[in-house]
């Protein structure tokens, strides 16, 4: 496409017609067949940009919906670059609109599946989390945040984790986990103190190597075991 920002002229290549579900025999080129099949909610936010672009003397990168004659909803990204006079007067604004359609149903089934996973990590009180060993930087769930009573976005390090372990614990974790480190299993029950609350947790992990065979951390869950724990408790007693 090619706009004259000075007429307001727009030229569309055969293409673009095909795209925007209209033949270039019969339709013509312009800002009211644009508007005509960009999606009405996001017709708007799309020529502001367009504005926005030009004024700024920045690149155009416009991502919207259009509904072809079918009702079919796609998703475009439009890219584009303006060129000015020497006064800064903008001239032209000249680019090409991609279908990005699957791209979108794509990230949105990303979307669905990292929300299920949290839904399904929040029923089963089950976390996971990373170690990178050379960095020293953990990453939980929001899950494994919720479970050690730590906000997200806390910046995480293993000595982060081992304060919360319960101190009666603490040593034999800490033992389990440098045992891990050299390959024995690391799968275990433990405590964590909390604000004062006492949780038992049980925690498993997978070490991770990288391409020569080098360690690179540890991937594992933590599992909300404290009812279950409560109950075997209970049962002792009686």
């Amino acid at each position: 496409w090619d706009l004259d920002v000075t007429t307001g002229r727009l030229e569309w290549s055969d293409e673009l017609f095909r795209l925007f579900g209209l033949d270039p025999e019969t339709a013509e080129a312009g800002f009211g067949a644009w508007r005509g099949v960009t999606h009405p909610d996001d017709r708007r936010a799309a020529e502001e940009r367009i504005e926005k672009a030009i004024a700024s003397h920045s690149p155009l990168a416009s991502e919207y919906r259009i509904v072809l004659p079918s009702g079919e909803i796609r998703w475009i990204n439009a890219l584009g670059n303006t060129t000015y006079d020497e006064a800064g007067k903008p001239l032209r604004m000249a680019g090409i609109c991609i279908d990005i359609t699957e791209r979108k149903r794509t990230e949105e089934q990303l979307r669905q599946s990292r929300q299920d996973l949290d839904r399904a990590q929040e029923v089963g009180q089950i976390g996971w989390w990373r170690l990178d060993v050379h960095r020293n930087v953990l990453t939980w769930s929001d899950e494994n945040h919720r479970i050690f009573g730590v906000p997200a976005g806390t910046p995480l390090t293993y000595e982060t984790f081992l304060g919360i372990v319960h101190p009666d614990d603490r040593q034999y974790v800490d033992a389990k986990w440098k045992a891990g480190l050299r390959g024995e299993p690391y799968d275990l029950e433990h405590r964590l103190l909390t604000d004062g609350v006492v949780k038992w947790v049980r925690e498993k992990a997978y070490l991770e190597f990288g391409a020569a065979g080098e360690l690179l951390g540890a991937f594992g869950i933590t599992e909300d075991i404290t009812d279950r724990k409560r109950v075997e408790e209970e049962i002792r007693i009686l």
